[in-house]
């Protein structure tokens, strides 16, 4: 690497940039498990908010941080959340085993133990003070540190496969990570845009003070109301959204509708071109409003849930996807994964090449000369983590009946899944959302034992959120080799932490029990909805393969017909509406939850980011200057969204003290 450029990939893993990690890791980590174990849902913790208050920080101290370091706590103070909990599943799962709806099902006579103590070890475990020092629990905790060690591997090596594929070969705008990326620039640099940036945070916190906090404070003279959705504690406002559905039953039974006055997702539609958000609108106004208006004037309610004019928008939706839209996503994803490579295929190859071609070096496009594994070893640590994967089950359960779909669901279906999430990522600013993915393999596996639902069946489809990392550091002018690096000392500190954190929590209290409310009132119906939703899925009204098929063909069709219009990633923008237009997932725990949510918010959404990439294209490009927009538009969403961040901490941390206040002895 020549001196000039030296100069400008300045290191990112800095003394600095690592306080300010082992801050989230030990810090905030443990303050979102408290906050979990105590209201059931995790602590609403802006990654921006932190980064602000690091950036100003060391402004002050008159060392400001640089794009580098700033890019490093971008990428990976948001892993708080995703390690906090990575040591509680395992106490979670010996809980749902041993609870009355394990024995109600069957299920706690005939896990093993690889997945969780037995019941009577259980309890004798809820007396130890040290809860992670009984033997039982070698086998749950192994299996877990595998799984994430697994996934860095996956991750990173597929990261650069897609990263080449579709941020060098296809150059997609991956228009959120894009807008990320010009922030951190923002706030080192001091252009004019910071003044903008700023003024979008005070809008934020102002808007999102006058629609969330000051109606939970008002809370019973507004409406507004908490309530349960699985195990995630869910806050609704009447200022959010009004629902038209119930009104509509009498005209157009089954069509939804519902308007959304939450001004995020008019904000994000700023950074999307009318065409994608359209296609993203057509794809929830066909299965939300169409479709559901014909399953109903059909009668294809299934009997066991008729319709009801009293449902709701969410209701509708979050049914239709049960009994019908989850097929029919499935297939569209399929055919969105693999006609474009079919219609298209030297692109892929161009890829693969262009790793080879580079001899291990980078692409020069930014100037960088950073040397890169080549594409063989990338492929070669994928495969061979995927089949590591596979082989743990296969020790763990052995059944040479399902070891060839465990090959092509883990090993294929994570390889082609991870295309998918880094198209869609590439052309929207929503992750891929195709509800029940892992229920679905698995389900596909042809084996009816409860013991299927708990093996470390993992779909590795991380890779599309490094490649936009990688873009990230292409315009922060950061070394990739850095991002890895801090990566795996993140991922290996955060899982301490959670041990240790967990374990500390347990001394104060075992787990659950009355000191942790959320485990006491959320867990009980937490495992039963899990336990019956997988015998409902039996049943086989979720996955009907003909209706996979019959979209499969569909999907086809529309991929054919985009790609000869030159417009090839309209099909990705159909199934991200339909499939709901949440930024961000949950996953674990809050994966019902959030099925659920993302359902009713899919057709409010679209319409929203629709309009709102009308008005700057329309509007607020024509008048500013299209060229000037363009630079600011991502101070602009970013900054709002952080306001609001801001404002939904602060209503959290007033839960978790009104929570914690009961303990106290008077």
């Amino acid at each position: 690497m020549s001196l000039e450029i030296a100069k400008r990939y300045k290191p990112a893993v800095t003394w600095r940039s690592m306080v300010a990690l082992l801050f989230g890791i030990f810090v905030l980590q443990p303050a979102t498990l408290y906050h979990l174990l105590l209201t059931g849902s995790p602590l609403p913790v802006a990654p921006w908010l932190l980064i602000i208050l690091w950036a100003e920080i060391s402004r002050l101290m008159g060392s400001p941080l640089t794009k580098q370091e700033l890019f490093i706590l971008l990428s990976f103070q948001g892993m708080v959340n995703i390690f906090a909990f990575w040591y509680l599943n395992p106490i979670y799962n010996a809980y749902m085993v041993s609870s009355p709806a394990g024995f109600a099902f069957g299920i706690a006579q005939i896990v093993p133990d690889w997945v969780a103590p037995p019941p009577k070890v259980f309890s004798e475990i809820m007396l130890l003070e040290w809860v992670f020092l009984h033997p039982a629990w070698v086998k749950p905790l192994l299996i877990a540190t595998l799984v994430a060690i697994f996934w860095i591997i996956t991750d990173v090596s597929m990261g650069y496969v897609c990263y080449s594929l579709y941020v060098r070969e296809e150059k997609l705008g991956f228009p959120l990570a894009t807008a990320q990326a010009q922030v951190i620039q923002t706030l080192v640099e001091r252009e004019k845009g910071a003044s903008i940036f700023y003024l979008s945070v005070l809008a934020g916190m102002i808007y999102n003070f006058s629609v969330t906090l000051l109606p939970f404070i008002l809370g019973p003279y507004l409406s507004t109301a908490w309530y349960y959705i699985g195990s995630a504690q869910i806050f609704w406002s009447p200022l959010l959204y009004v629902d038209y559905t119930q009104y509509l039953a009498s005209i157009l039974p089954g069509a939804g509708l519902c308007f959304t006055f939450n001004a995020l997702q008019y904000i994000y539609g700023f950074l999307l071109p009318p065409s994608i958000t359209a296609a993203q609108l057509a794809g929830a106004f066909s299965f939300y409003f169409i479709g559901t208006h014909l399953i109903t004037r059909f009668n294809l309610w299934p009997s066991e849930s008729p319709y009801s004019t009293s449902w709701p928008l969410d209701q509708i939706a979050y049914r239709s996807q049960l009994y019908f839209y989850v097929s029919v996503l499935i297939g569209l994803a399929l055919a969105a994964t693999f006609v474009p490579l079919a219609l298209n295929p030297k692109t892929l190859i161009r890829a693969f090449k262009a790793l080879k071609r580079v001899g291990g070096k980078e692409y020069a496009e930014f100037g960088a000369e950073e040397k890169i594994p080549p594409y063989s070893a990338l492929l070669a640590l994928f495969f061979g983590t995927c089949l590591s994967n596979v082989a743990l089950i296969y020790i763990l359960f052995p059944r040479n009946e399902i070891l060839p779909f465990l090959l092509l669901f883990i090993v294929g279906g994570s390889f082609f899944l991870s295309f998918l999430a880094s198209g869609i990522a590439g052309v929207t600013v929503s992750g891929l959302n195709i509800p029940y993915q892992t229920e679905f393999f698995i389900y596909s596996l042809g084996y009816r034992g409860w013991e299927v639902w708990f093996i470390p069946f993992v779909l590795y489809n991380g890779g599309a959120v490094i490649a936009q990392s990688f873009l990230q550091a292409d315009i922060c002018e950061a070394k990739k080799t850095d991002y890895v690096k801090a990566y795996i000392i993140v991922t290996a500190l955060g899982l301490f932490s959670s041990f240790m954190f967990i374990s500390l929590f347990w001394r104060i209290s075992p787990i659950p029990s009355g000191a942790y409310p959320a485990t006491i009132s959320i867990w009980p119906v937490s495992a039963l909805d899990w336990l019956r939703t997988r015998e409902w899925i039996w049943r086989g009204y979720l996955f009907r393969y003909d209706l996979i098929a019959y979209s499969f063909i569909c999907g086809a069709i529309a991929c054919v017909v985009s790609s000869l219009i030159k417009m090839p990633y309209l099909p990705i923008a159909f199934i991200t509406g339909a499939g709901g237009l949440g930024i961000g997932g949950g996953g674990g725990l809050f994966a019902g939850a959030t099925a659920y949510w993302l359902a009713g918010q899919a057709l409010p959404n679209a319409l929203a980011q629709f309009i709102g990439s009308l008005i700057a294209t329309k509007i607020f490009a024509p008048k500013i200057g299209r060229e000037k927009f363009n630079l600011i538009k991502g101070n602009l969403v970013l900054g709002f969204t952080i306001g609001t961040g801001f404002i939904d901490l602060l209503r959290s941390c007033l839960i978790l003290l009104g929570k914690s206040m009961w303990l106290l002895p008077y």
